[in-house]
Order: structure tokens, then C-alpha cells, then sequence
């Protein structure tokens, strides 16, 4: 068992040790935090961390959020999730343990192992595998999609196209942009890492050619469109149209720039590829 199947088993178990069915969306977080016999408090600790855990000894924990972070009702609730993670998975209820205080910036703030850890048995536990694959069914990758899968869970758009792109079995990936237009990083899907050899998209800006940056200079019309993919791969063998959809996370200066080749110029892509040996 991989380590991320590892997680998403003790994130299907904390669910059922709450009574929470797969397909059932969980409500309160603070009421489940609470009825599981763990401490919940808040409080304003400045910029420094989101969330973090406490063991109290004797097996019992607490779980704090800082309010200065409180930027949305999903981001408050993938930050309690990120907590329940590092008290529920074995090896991080170990560290809680020997630790005065563990401290979190979640929802993928973190390069720390165990933060992404947490991370993942966060957007496990609030949008299961099999729930979630029911949910984006027969849906296109644009922000409408994810907005929707965002609302119905209860999780940030950023939390949403993660696990979209995670799951799906379309051909798309994800370019996380910052509000200076550069490229923190680019996420792909599966099928995508399979016919895209191209170097991933890092520390590069965002063209003005792109949907993106008519989005973070103020003078978008549309949040989805026709593009060319060839504006963010500079390397590309043919001419590729793709989809870009656009959507501002609302904090920490992110943009997330959904892109999906159309098909018939992936054919051609492919077939290109295979003839000049790449």
C-alpha cells in the first residue's frame, strides 16, 4: 500500500468512526471535532501559521485555528481537517506526542512532508475518492465545474481542482500563478504527464497572450475561452488550441489557470511526437 493510499484508508476510517457515510458530505467540522472528544479553541495569532495541534496527554488532543486566517467558512474547514489528520494519522499522533505545540499552514502552503501529509488526508476525508469521481462525472474541466464541486464538499476552488486533477481521466493540467504573474507551479493529470514531456511550468511569467493575465490585469471579459496552448509551452512541436479557464482563489495572491488541450490537435501532437522520436 502506497503512502497516500496509507492516509486515504485512515481518512475513510475517521469517517466512519463518525458515523459519515462516503457519499455523505460532512457538516459542522467543529461539531465533529467536538463529539470526537477532542478540545477545540480559537484565537488571533498574527500571519505565522493556520491552524495547529496539541496533545494534552493521556490520549487527548486540541486542535486550534487562528482567526487571522479565517478567510473563508472551506478554507476554516480544510485547516480543522489538515488538524484531524495529524492527530488521526499514526506517525504524526507520535510527533503530536513529543511536541509542546505542532503548528500548520495548510492547505498546500507547505512544503514540509508531513504538512502535505496532512494536506491529503484533509481533502480525503472531506471529498472521498469515490464520491468525488461521482461527482465531476461527464463534467468539463472549467471553473464552473469546480466552483460546483467546491460548493457541494465544501472546499476551496484551490482544495477542488486539485483532487480534479488527481482523479480525473481527462487530458488538463493546473498552473498555479501568483499575483505578480509568475508561475509557482503547474500540476498535471494523469494523461496529461503521459503525452506532455515538456518541462513543467516553474518560476516563469505568465504572457500577455494569455487569459490568465488579462485576469490579473483587471480586464478580463470571460472566465473560460479558446487559447493557444503554445502560449504557455514555448517548446510545443505544432500549433495547439486548448480551453483556459480562469479562477482568483481571493487569497494569498492565487491565481489557478485550468487549461485542456482539444483533442483533435492532441492527435496530431501525438502523432508528431512519435515521428520525430520524442
Amino acid at each position: 500500500m502506497s503512502l497516500r493510499q496509507s492516509i486515504a484508508v485512515h481518512a475513510a476510517q475517521l469517517r466512519e468512526n463518525m458515523a459519515i457515510s462516503d457519499s455523505e458530505v460532512i457538516g459542522d467540522i467543529v461539531d465533529q471535532i467536538q463529539e470526537s472528544g477532542y478540545r477545540y479553541m480559537e484565537g488571533s495569532f498574527g500571519d505565522e501559521f493556520s491552524g495547529y495541534s496539541q496533545s494534552l496527554g493521556g490520549g487527548n488532543f486540541l486542535i486550534g485555528f487562528n482567526r487571522d486566517h479565517f478567510w473563508s467558512d472551506k478554507f476554516h474547514r480544510f485547516t480543522l481537517s489538515h488538524e484531524l489528520g495529524h492527530i488521526t494519522i499514526p506517525e504524526h499522533r507520535k510527533i503530536l506526542e513529543t511536541e509542546e505545540l505542532h503548528r500548520s499552514k495548510s492547505e498546500f502552503q507547505s512544503r514540509d512532508q508531513i504538512e502535505r501529509e496532512a494536506d491529503y488526508f484533509a481533502i480525503c476525508f472531506l471529498a472521498p475518492k469515490k464520491a468525488f469521481q461521482t461527482a465531476m462525472k461527464y463534467k468539463e474541466y472549467i471553473k464552473d465545474t469546480i466552483l460546483g464541486l467546491s460548493e457541494h464538499f465544501g472546499i476551496s476552488s484551490y482544495a477542488a481542482v486539485l483532487r480534479f486533477i488527481e482523479l480525473t481521466d481527462l487530458t488538463c493540467t493546473l498552473v498555479v500563478c501568483n499575483e505578480a504573474g509568475l508561475i509557482e507551479y503547474e500540476r498535471r493529470s494523469d494523461r496529461m504527464k503521459e503525452t506532455y514531456k515538456q518541462d513543467f511550468l516553474r518560476k516563469k511569467q505568465v504572457k500577455g497572450t494569455t487569459l490568465t493575465y488579462d485576469y490579473m490585469d483587471g480586464h478580463q471579459e470571460e472566465d473560460t475561452c479558446t487559447v493557444s496552448l503554445n502560449d504557455w509551452f514555448d517548446d510545443l512541436p505544432i500549433e495547439i488550441e486548448a480551453t483556459e479557464s480562469v479562477i482568483e482563489l481571493g487569497y494569498n495572491g492565487k491565481f489557478l489557470t485550468l487549461l485542456t488541450p482539444h483533442i483533435p490537435d492532441l492527435d496530431e501532437f501525438i502523432a508528431e511526437n512519435e515521428s520525430i522520436g520524442f
